[in-house]
């Protein structure tokens, strides 16, 4: 007899979770816009502030939940470790925006709109493994949706590649090719932490079914 069937489904948690998706696909689609923009750097900055602020206060609520709940539907340390994961990449969002308009970088890179579209793909499909949280089984969406996040993650890498190859073959200014680097480095980044937190997810459910 499977003795999930006896314990609380914790409606909360999950609750949590899909508005921590929703935070996650709103920053997303404002970094994906952002590089397709590239102006109007201030304002950029100030809404990715925003909603960092609100998916910060959304993992608190997590973790205070975690605090005063007997019961949980996954590991606590798993469900912590998730949080804090996913918030990371919602930081290293904000991170790119806000220092692209601190370095007040002037030409837009020709890879910047790539990545854009491919981080907007991987954080999108990472918040659907979120709200798949609540079926508690690793079906095969969810084996696709990781599964589509690790060829994100290997366009990543590929796109890095050029970015660093337009970089030093270009006519750009040495001080020009260090804030890129920067930023394409930060983005590489970003790809490779929604794999990493696809893993991660995937081991909770794995572990729960």
């Amino acid at each position: 007899m499977d003795l999930k069937l006896f314990l609380p489904k914790q409606p909360r948690f999950f609750e949590l979770f899909n508005e921590q998706a929703w935070c996650l696909k709103e920053m997303a689609a404002l970094f994906n816009e952002f590089t397709q923009e590239f102006k109007n750097f201030d304002n950029y900055s100030l809404k990715a502030k925003e909603i960092e602020h609100r998916a910060d206060k959304v993992s608190h609520q997590i973790i205070d939940t975690l605090n005063v709940s007997y019961l949980t539907p996954f590991d606590r340390e798993d469900i912590y470790n998730m949080t804090i994961r996913v918030d990371d990449v919602i930081d290293l969002m904000e991170d790119v925006i806000h220092n692209v308009y601190i370095y007040k970088t002037a030409e837009k890179l020709e890879t910047v709109e790539d990545f854009g579209r491919i981080i907007l793909e991987a954080a999108q499909k990472l918040a659907e493994l979120l709200i798949h949280l609540k079926e508690q089984k690793h079906s095969e969406v969810f084996r696709s949706l990781i599964k589509r996040i690790h060829e994100l993650e290997h366009e990543g890498d590929t796109l890095f590649e050029k970015s660093i190859t337009c970089l030093f073959n270009g006519n750009i200014k040495p001080l020009e090719i260090i804030k890129w680097k920067d930023i394409v480095e930060n983005m590489e980044i970003i790809t490779d932490e929604c794999r990493s937190v696809a893993n991660v997810i995937e081991g909770v459910i794995i572990k729960s079914s």
